[in-house]
């Protein structure tokens, strides 16, 4: 099944997508409706006689095949690494149809797979409670290379009637045994088809085709090694398909979980909402998966998000982890934290069709790094990193109106002698160079004298991601009609990655309460002309929230909220301070 190499995790179950078929015949599958999956038959059927197909509800002799061994369930591989993804063995393409034999023919008896084989033997049990006979249509043996029956499936089965067979695989490697029959439902017309799909360790398939309310067949789960297909006369209308998988994933951290990848098992399979792109910390994702296939209804997935913490602890200095979850129509759950970490843990709960994924981990500390510095930039200067497209924004937000393309050229120049005579009684000096003295009234922070960088004019180019806030006041802009108070960033670098990182955050509010938390900074809202310099929101949904239920929903308590952000050192480090108020309404 695709999760392995995705999620990094020991293999799920398999979904009952056929890859390596060999066997089809029949009439074409049109309008199947796989039923609900029960957990066991109201009849016990456990004292069925095995592999026995039958005429006239009356058993042919034929002996039992040997117990089914249950295989020990595999020891999970270590997380952090990709394994290989294994390649389907190419199968030569020879049509091997099981023809109908007559109602009275006796079963050929199940060959002794052996004793070595036997914990790879899985037992599929066929029950005919229809009110007509069944007759084998057709057999599909997945990937015949590694796939073999003991004994074909009954050829026909009366009603009232048991059969049985067993499906082995043929090595470790390939311990699936999977595969299908098809029975025609003897109503006289000869249309009506009941498919059996089975497939070791995952979720039994039964299916009606085409399917007009007449009959069910239900697939029961007796342990991994035996499976139980029960064809039922139904009156009234076609089964329903199953419900959604609704998935939640709670996020108990606070960090902030970035989607990197999801998948699904089935082609016809889609999300039904996506997951989330971010799942903020103390928040819960939730999204749902469909399946418009009506013979194989998978929803089985999986879904990697990526987090930091920061500071990295100890054993994974870059602080980046993920956090890999998946999930199985036979309601396993399975899922990861790699690289592993202590204090980092994911637990599992839920039903068969709702999993619930709890993310838990320690709070976040608060430590914002030293202060950021800006380069000098004078006239001639020409970016490649963003530094003066961030200049040319700045100036326009105080009134100039240049064109964003990076040249630092004569427009820019007055732009920032204008500005410069503009706090010329501040004690700004009238030069035209922007250094710590100019960059601190440009972005609205703490007054700086005048100063350079000390290197040589137009020979800094800033390598990598970095991020500055676009002012150190003005923010953030609280928007009542979406509760969510938002921030601006700009890109300085010569790659922007920034939408890739987070922001930590520390917010008082009026109480004197407080919380850590991330949050990550979006996708550029607003491009340069030179694709450097680019403008990013940093939003902070249902803000309302943050300190527990409001008393009026949507609505946060009214005072000032104390707001620290910074970005990671390795974006630059630059911190914000500032109060966000909100009025009483």
């Amino acid at each position: 099944m695709g999760l392995l190499s995705k999620l990094k995790l020991p293999p799920l179950p398999a979904s009952a997508a056929k890859p390596g078929k060999v066997t089809i015949a029949g009439p074409d599958a049109i309008d199947g409706r796989r039923t609900k999956i029960a957990l066991d038959d109201d009849d016990d059927d456990d004292t069925v006689n095995a592999a026995t197909p039958t005429t006239g509800g009356k058993p042919s002799p034929v002996a039992a095949p040997a117990p089914v061994t249950t295989a020990a369930p595999a020891m999970p591989a270590p997380v952090g690494a990709t394994p290989p993804v294994a390649k389907p063995t190419p199968v030569a393409a020879t049509a091997a149809v099981d023809t109908p034999a007559p109602a009275d023919a006796p079963a050929t008896p199940p060959a002794d797979p052996g004793k070595d084989a036997e914990p790879k033997r899985m037992r599929v049990d066929i029950v005919n409670r229809s009110g007509f006979e069944l007759r084998l249509t057709a057999t599909v043996i997945d990937d015949r290379g590694h796939t073999a029956l003991d004994g074909k499936p009954p050829a026909s089965i009366a009603d009232n009637g048991h059969g049985s067979f067993v499906a082995r695989a043929l090595d470790d490697e390939h311990p699936e045994a999977s595969g299908s029959a098809d029975y025609t439902i003897m109503t006289g017309d000869f249309q009506t088809l009941a498919s059996v799909t089975w497939r070791r360790g995952a979720s039994p398939v039964g299916t009606v085709r085409p399917n007009a309310g007449a009959f069910i067949v239900r697939s029961l789960r007796k342990g991994d090694d035996r499976f139980q297909y029960v064809v039922e006369a139904h009156q009234g209308p076609p089964p329903e398909p199953e419900a959604p998988m609704q998935i939640t994933i709670d996020n108990r951290t606070g960090c902030t979980l970035m989607l990197e990848k999801s998948g699904l098992d089935n082609k016809k399979a889609s999300f039904v909402p996506a997951p989330p792109a971010t799942i903020d910390g103390g928040q819960k994702g939730q999204f749902a998966v469909v399946s418009s296939d009506p013979e194989f209804p998978q929803t089985s997935g999986f879904a990697n998000y990526r987090f930091l913490i920061d500071p990295p602890p100890e054993g994974n200095p870059s602080g980046e982890f993920t956090l890999n979850i998946g999930w199985a129509d036979d309601g396993v759950s399975l899922g990861n934290i790699a690289p592993e970490s202590k204090g980092l843990e994911l637990d599992f709960g839920g039903g068969d069709r709702n999993p619930v994924f709890t993310f838990t981990g320690p709070q976040l500390d608060f430590r914002p790094p030293g202060k950021a510095s800006e380069p000098t930039l004078r006239f001639g200067d020409k970016s490649a990193d963003g530094w003066v497209e961030y200049l040319q924004e700045l100036l326009n937000l105080k009134g100039a109106k240049l064109e964003v393309d990076g040249d630092f050229k004569g427009a820019t120049l007055k732009a920032v002698q204008a500005f410069q005579r503009k706090h010329k009684k501040e004690g700004v000096l009238e030069d035209g160079i922007v250094g710590d003295q100019t960059w601190s009234f440009l972005r609205e922070g703490a007054p700086a004298k005048p100063h350079g960088d000390g290197r040589k004019p137009h020979s800094f180019v800033e390598k990598g991601n970095s991020a500055r806030w676009i002012l150190q006041k003005r923010m953030p802009i609280y928007d009542a009609a979406a509760d969510a108070a938002m921030m601006q960033a700009v890109s300085v670098g010569d790659v922007d990655q920034i939408a890739k990182s987070a922001v930590r955050f520390r917010i008082v509010g009026p109480s004197g309460a407080q919380k850590v938390f991330e949050r990550p900074i979006g996708t550029p809202f607003e491009s340069s002309k030179t694709g450097q310099g680019n403008r990013h929101n940093i939003v902070i949904n249902g803000f309302s929230g943050l300190f527990g239920k409001p008393d009026v929903p949507g609505k946060p308590a009214a005072g000032d909220y104390a707001v620290t952000a910074y970005f990671s050192a390795e974006l630059g480090g630059d911190t914000f301070e500032g109060v966000l108020t909100i009025a009483k309404s």
